[in-house]
């Protein structure tokens, strides 16, 4: 990838030494919007057998290359086809965007491509367009290079960037390198180069100590992500560690995963691609975080652990060592859990954990609750983040009630496991506060006084 200036003005270039593209399919596909070449017949004819070789192609809308007339109308394609000679070199210029047919023609000697491959440059439209595009966006203190390793963490291709204006050349990537970092440089490709910069210096200490628990998914033997789980809600007062997980498409950085500190292959139904998920399986997603829990807890604090299983659950998992809930008698796991109810009645009350600190908050002291009392997160949280959209589904498609993926889903499974209860029984018996209706009773008292507020009411008739 290259940057520079000429007579014509401020060019971004990208080059491959792929297999180039012939005269049919630049005249063809290749300017046909919203026909993409790959999965067409003419992709079979030009190269038959490519799909049975476990080829995937990352386009498949047939806009990306219309999406450069974003930055400026002057755009040239020189590309050659792998086995043709240098000779054979053809080049497509567009000199005012779309309202002009570009014009084929046969490549200078000096614009000959070595190898085979393709070659496109794109003149920004304007002197403020690349510092708007590359300067503003990633900060003014990052360089070209770091700038393109921020958007590919996860290509399956090496990277080289140019930068003419400074006569700087960088190796900046090894194809599917992402798959062997460790500790502070996976951090970096994670994060990027402006957020790790930001990392105060207890958080990256404890990221990197957390970093010791990486595992891989894969499927058929291929890596399709790598990563641990963190409590990042720990350093949301702080700008500097508004860190998240990425999910990555055809190698470069999309969508956000909070809690979860790593990289995913993902996979795109928009053209804009801007709403990716990973291509793991809800199941895979499951083994995975199952495998985080029992590694998280010993380098997390119990006040801490709450909100870990709190993510532990939202993908599927069950936090059979994390901290659960607090009760009369503190912070409890599951185990503490079955304890308590070896002892209290078939009917347990459960709360939010919001709502018990806006009640002590409101009445100036503190709860002490009754011994069937348990409080926990009632909620799922948002894990994908796809900018103004909010993926709260992911991992699982779909549920069967509001409380599957949720802390207290976990304590209403555990109950009704514990008394040998059928669980769809137990939810139909239970009354649980909503919308429609609300539950209230005493959970406990806060300087003597009695405090009744909104619960769900789990019945083990």
């Amino acid at each position: 990838m290259k940057t520079g200036t000429d007579d014509s003005g401020r060019f971004i270039e990208v080059e491959d030494n792929g297999v180039g593209m012939s005269v049919d399919v630049l005249s063809g596909p290749f300017l046909d919007f919203g026909t993409s070449f790959w999965g067409s017949s003419m992709m079979h004819n030009e190269f038959p057998g490519l799909e049975s070789r476990g080829f995937s192609s990352t386009g498949k809308y047939g806009v990306g290359f219309f999406s450069t007339f974003m930055w400026g109308e002057r755009v040239s394609v020189t590309t050659r086809r792998f086995e043709d000679g240098r000779q054979n070199t053809k080049v497509l210029d567009f000199e005012n965007g779309l309202s002009d047919r570009p014009i084929l023609r046969k490549a200078q000697e000096s614009e000959y491509i070595k190898d085979g491959g393709t070659r496109i440059r794109v003149y920004m439209s304007d002197s403020d367009a690349y510092r708007s595009i590359f300067q503003e966006s990633f900060g003014n203190k990052l360089d070209f290079s770091q700038i393109v390793e921020d958007l590919c963490p996860c290509m399956d291709v090496n990277i080289q960037t140019i930068d003419l204006n400074k006569d700087k050349k960088e190796s900046i990537r090894g194809a599917n390198d992402w798959q062997e970092l460790e500790s502070e440089d996976f951090l970096k490709r994670v994060f990027g180069h402006r957020k790790f910069k930001k990392l105060a210096s207890e958080d990256l200490e404890s990221l990197l100590i957390l970093s010791k628990n990486t595992r891989n998914i894969l499927v058929d033997g291929e890596i399709i992500g790598r990563g641990f789980l963190a409590n990042l809600e720990r350093y949301r007062g702080r700008e500097s560690t508004s860190v998240e997980g990425v999910v990555t498409v055809g190698g470069f950085r999309t969508s956000g995963l909070t809690n979860v500190v790593g990289l995913f292959v993902g996979q795109t139904s928009r053209a804009s691609r801007d709403v990716c998920t990973p291509v793991a399986s809800g199941e895979k997603i499951r083994e995975w975080v199952e495998t985080q829990e029992s590694l998280v807890v010993n380098d997390t604090p119990q006040i801490d652990q709450l909100n870990v299983a709190y993510f532990v659950a939202a993908l599927g998992g069950t936090p059979k060592n994390l901290i659960v809930a607090s009760c009369n008698s503190g912070l409890i796991s599951l185990d503490g859990f079955r304890d308590k109810l070896s002892v209290i009645g078939r009917e347990i009350l459960i709360i939010s954990r919001l709502s018990v600190e806006n009640l002590e908050r409101d009445h100036k002291g503190k709860f002490e609750l009754k011994e069937n009392v348990f409080i926990t997160e009632d909620g799922i949280p948002g894990i994908l983040q796809t900018g103004s959209h909010n993926y709260s589904t992911w991992p699982i498609e779909s549920w069967e009630w509001f409380h599957d993926l949720s802390l207290e889903g976990v304590l209403i499974r555990e109950f009704a496991k514990f008394h040998n209860l059928e669980l769809d029984k137990l939810k139909s018996d239970s009354d649980f506060t909503s919308d429609d209706e609300q539950y209230f009773r005493v959970i406990g008292t806060i300087n003597g006084i009695d405090i009744e507020d909104r619960v769900d009411i789990i019945k083990g008739i």
